[in-house]
Formats: structure tokens, sequence, C-alpha cells
């Protein structure tokens, strides 16, 4: 998943993204791409659903933070730069397997999404 600023070339912004063991991260699209990784036995389920949940605070700096949730289970916690700048907007969400270049088959099952303003 992806949270992106869209009138900036590469559409920069957070992302969720998972690795080949289903391990969970967070990074920033952006310059050195700072980047945040759940424990190595925190894996995401597969073939059933689950709750994925991303809770941030949007700073430029180090004020920052990050929290993502399974199941109501907080798996990443960290605080850094999570906006690219201070003047960006997210205004666009991308789902699925945009970044995936391998060409791997992929199916996702979307359901009860919220936006919530803290």
């Amino acid at each position: 998943m992806d949270i992106e600023a869209s009138y900036v070339d590469e559409g920069p912004g957070l992302r969720i993204f998972v690795d080949e063991q289903f391990r969970p991260r967070i990074e920033l699209k952006w310059a050195d791409k700072p980047t945040w990784r759940a424990a190595q036995d925190i894996v995401l389920p597969r073939n059933q659903w689950f709750s994925l949940e991303l809770r941030a605070t949007l700073d430029d700096g180090k004020k920052g933070a990050v929290r993502l949730l399974l199941n109501d289970r907080t798996i990443i916690k960290s605080r850094g730069q999570t906006l690219p700048f201070s003047e960006a907007v997210y205004d666009r969400l991308e789902l699925g397997i945009t970044a995936n270049n391998k060409g791997a088959d992929c199916v996702v099952f979307v359901d009860d999404l919220h936006y919530k303003k803290e």
C-alpha cells in the first residue's frame, strides 16, 4: 500500500510492503528511504482475513512517527521522517502489487477501508 504525493515525480510517500517471507515493513519513498521493519518472527497471515492498521504522525523531520498494527497488535512502532518535505500533501492511495516488477500473480481483497484523522 502506498500513500503518495501525486504532484511530485515518482509519487513519494509512505509505503507498507512485505518481503518474500511475508514480513511487513514501512518505508518512506524519498531520498535515503528510511525503513522500519517488524520483528523477524512477525509474518502476515495467508489465505485468511486480517486487519492491518497504519497510524502515522506526519513530519519532515524527527518528530514523525509510524505505528503498524496487525489484528490490533502493534508490530512496528518507530519515530522519524514520514513526509518527503514539509509542504508535501498525501493525496493518493495505491493498493495491490503496483511496485512488484517480478510479474508474480497476486490477488488482494480489500474490505472496510477507513480513514480516521485524530
